[in-house]
């Protein structure tokens, strides 16, 4: 695998490349700034860190997202905090999310709740259980 096979020289997830580029995906930066200039293999780090391979490799190919167990795992085996990986996983969410809703037109035309109507003067209760 080469880094432009993982990262901006082809989509990511779905996504062309030069819309995410601004938030890059946890795996390149994991790859490209961790494991590959420490001569890391993926291999050895998911095994150092108890995880499979396969979940580190979606990881570093753009498949995989970091969940916050990933987080605390790769926090405490790079001398980072969770929240370092966390936050770049939110990044790339949120960028692609806005990409795909923009590009599909689902936003366009969702206005701020004030400006809706009132459904009617009736109030409406809800039973407790």
């Amino acid at each position: 695998m080469t880094t432009k096979d993982r990262h901006h020289g082809v989509a990511m997830a779905g996504i062309p490349a030069p819309e995410t580029e601004s938030a890059p995906h946890p795996g390149e930066i994991l790859w490209e700034e961790f494991l590959e200039p420490m001569g890391v293999s993926v291999e050895n780090f998911a095994k150092h860190i108890k995880v499979g391979p396969l979940i580190i490799r979606d990881i570093c190919d753009g498949k995989g997202s970091i969940t916050h167990e990933m987080a605390l795992r790769m926090g405490n085996a790079l001398d980072t905090t969770p929240d370092f990986w966390l936050n770049l996983q939110h990044g790339f969410d949120y960028a692609r999310a806005l990409y795909l809703l923009r590009t599909s037109g689902q936003l366009k035309g969702i206005k701020a709740v004030k400006t809706l109507k009132p459904a009617s003067q009736k109030k409406r209760h809800i039973r407790a259980s």
